[in-house]
């Protein structure tokens, strides 16, 4: 019982992840000013390329199933990365939002609502961490 819900987590995980890469791959660069916290980070071609395939790894690795504990710990760290960020966004007076999975999933240009999508962003991190963490505590090995 406790290897499938160890693999039903990896797959969910694996899954955003390797959904944030393709939205991300699929909008490809914002040459004006940025609108998202990724399009803030990503202006270097470098920079967004590394994004783009430390998620799309991240999720192929996590679906892959070898060394399930480091992978997990990965994501933890990842995710707590990510989460700091959107914590960072909420000082500013106009917060853009997460860009996390490309243009498509992008809030309104209205600060309020900017706000509540950052927070659901936040608890999608908390989740996916809790089942990380989970992952890394159940898993015997590396």
């Amino acid at each position: 019982m406790r290897t499938n819900v160890q693999r039903l987590i990896r797959i969910v995980i694996a899954g955003v992840f390797l959904l944030a890469a393709w939205g991300k791959f699929r909008a490809g660069r914002n040459e004006g000013t940025p609108v998202t916290i990724y399009d803030g980070w990503s202006q270097k071609a470098q920079v967004r390329y590394a994004i783009m395939a430390c998620e799309a790894a991240t999720g192929i690795w996590l679906l892959w199933g070898r060394w399930s504990r480091t992978s997990a710990a990965v994501v933890v760290v990842l995710l707590s990365v990510f989460s700091g960020l959107i914590v960072a966004e909420f000082g500013r007076d106009h917060p853009r939002p997460c860009g996390c999975f490309g243009d498509a999933f992008v809030a309104a240009h209205d600060p309020v609502a900017i706000r509540v999508s950052l927070q659901l962003d936040l608890m999608r991190n908390a989740l996916l961490i809790t089942g990380a963490t989970w992952l890394y505590r159940t898993t015997a090995g590396r």
